[in-house]
């Protein structure tokens, strides 16, 4: 991932004045020309958007094992396969032309004498590596971030050497790759072999991003197997990873929320919300699913039905850097029946970057953390892990909003609705926003009007007329897109009663 992006721009401050002046010659172009240039960053032929739900892209219960040729092994375990746009084993490496890039695992493994640890390493087209380790059985958390002059980015396969880190395709294993990161607090030499297909992002391996466009695919099921150092103590550890590839050209000035998710079913879950630094401005989320047998299924906002949910439970203030993110969250994708609350392992897990001799004024910290996992799928329980990137500063608590129905009534073809608005913290209700939804969003609810609020004052009322809906609930929800941090994000949402 690239958690270097954020409200002041997505490179590294010890970078930023090359960066910038060289972003301003070429964002310019850049952006205009975006569909011309992105053709270019991939060598692999394009391909229609897959149809949502994809369909099963290996057989249930197929052997990740066999090599180029392996008759045994399935088709897209061989060099060259396809998914979406991308070409493998070419996509899998280096793109000259994409402005970003960048080539990221996590993983949660499990020694033989039970410990259990969670990892993050993300190579940078830059020459940049972060990387960081909990050690969940002592409650210990590392991270590192390091940029290197000597690096090494093959093109048409992945072969990255960036000082003493390394991450490569292992010759004649098509999808199995070393992992390898040295620093004075830990090391990992882990090998990482796919057991599913890689996932086209959003159906079609492209998203928006920002003012410009990203290409994106995921290896979401990893075998690992290796060892850990911490210290002077070596430990064999074992157990699955991600693996998160995107490159191409967008705006620099993002923040995002990003989780992988794995579930003990078989399904892995990656959910991205993308902000623009605007706070009015528009908010991307979409989520991309792998199942058990290897179908696919993609999901988004744009439309007015709420294929997806996300809620956010608290935040979380780093004692180091001030900064204030948002900490336990709850994703609903209702045409899965997939209902999911995720919770940090431990709250303090904020990586510094760009360098651990930047100054703390220019760094762009970021939480990037492992989590639990618990809900259901199709009205069974689930439980799982997963890792989520935040780089958003939410600043400050910004009170508590609600909203209360004061009347609902329907009469021939029509109703209508009151409904109070409150920020409970005294705080304002300027750019604040008021959806009416028919149905429960956790049922896929469709809004039927949305509301920006510039109110100056911290309580006001809302009446609209309504066509008539029938026996359906009317919902009503504040702050939808979540871009204010409250003291209690449980009454957000409130059910009309029909008189």
């Amino acid at each position: 991932m690239q958690p270097g992006h954020g409200q002041d721009g997505g490179v590294p401050r010890a970078q930023a004045g090359r960066r910038f002046l060289y972003l301003k010659v070429l964002l310019a172009s850049a952006l205009l020309g975006a569909l011309l240039l992105l053709p270019a960053l991939q060598p692999g032929p394009a391909r229609p958007p897959a149809a949502v739900p994809d369909g099963p892209t290996t057989a249930p219960g197929a052997s990740p094992a066999g090599g180029p040729g392996d008759p045994q092994a399935p088709a897209w375990r061989q060099y060259p396969s396809t998914a979406g746009p991308f070409t493998f084993p070419d996509d899998e490496g280096f793109h000259p032309a994409a402005l970003e890039e960048w080539w990221y695992v996590n993983g949660h493994l499990r020694s033989a004498e039970g410990d259990h640890y969670d990892f993050m390493v993300c190579f940078y087209k830059h020459g940049i590596v972060v990387a960081s380790l909990l050690d969940e059985s002592r409650g210990t958390y590392f991270n590192h971030s390091e940029t290197f002059a000597d690096v090494r980015r093959e093109q048409g396969r992945l072969d990255l050497r960036f000082g003493p880190n390394e991450l490569y395709q292992l010759d004649g294993r098509p999808f199995t790759y070393r992992l390898s990161f040295r620093n004075h607090d830990f090391s990992l030499n882990l090998t990482l072999e796919s057991l599913k297909p890689p996932l086209a992002v959003n159906g079609d391996g492209l998203i928006s991003m920002g003012r410009g466009l990203s290409y994106y695919y995921s290896l979401t099921d990893l075998a690992a197997d290796g060892m850990i150092r911490i210290g002077r103590k070596d430990n064999a550890v074992s157990g699955r990873a991600w693996m998160d590839r995107q490159y191409g050209v967008w705006s620099p000035t993002l923040d995002w929320d990003w989780y992988s998710i794995k579930l003990d079913n078989g399904m892995q879950v990656l959910a991205y919300r993308i902000l623009e630094a605007d706070p009015s401005g528009p908010i991307r989320l979409l989520v991309s699913v792998i199942d058990g047998a290897g179908s696919a299924y993609h999901f988004d906002r744009s439309g007015d039905d709420y294929q997806i949910v996300l809620g956010y439970d608290g935040y979380w203030r780093s004692p180091e850097t001030g900064k204030l993110y948002s900490s336990g969250w709850e994703l609903s994708v209702p045409a899965l029946g997939l209902r999911l609350e995720i919770v940090p392992v431990i709250a303090a897990q904020e990586t510094l970057f760009p360098t651990d001799t930047t100054p703390l004024a220019r760094a762009k910290p970021f939480w990037e953390g492992a989590c639990a996992v618990s809900g259901f799928q199709g009205g069974r329980p689930v439980s799982g892990r997963a890792f989520v990137e935040s780089t958003l500063d939410y600043g400050a608590v910004g009170g508590d909003l609600v909203v209360t129905p004061q009347e609902y009534v329907q009469s021939g073809d029509h109703g209508r609705i009151t409904v109070k608005v409150e920020n409970l913290g005294g705080r304002s209700l300027a750019d604040v926003e008021v959806q009416l939804v028919r149905g429960s969003p956790y049922d896929g609810g469709k809004v039927l009007a949305t509301y920006r609020l510039d109110n100056r004052h911290n309580s006001t009322y809302l009446s609209e007329n309504l066509p008539n809906i029938g026996d359906a609930p009317l919902y009503i929800i504040v702050d939808p897109d979540n871009r204010a941090a409250e003291s209690d994000e449980g009454n957000n949402i409130a059910v009309a009663v029909l008189k």
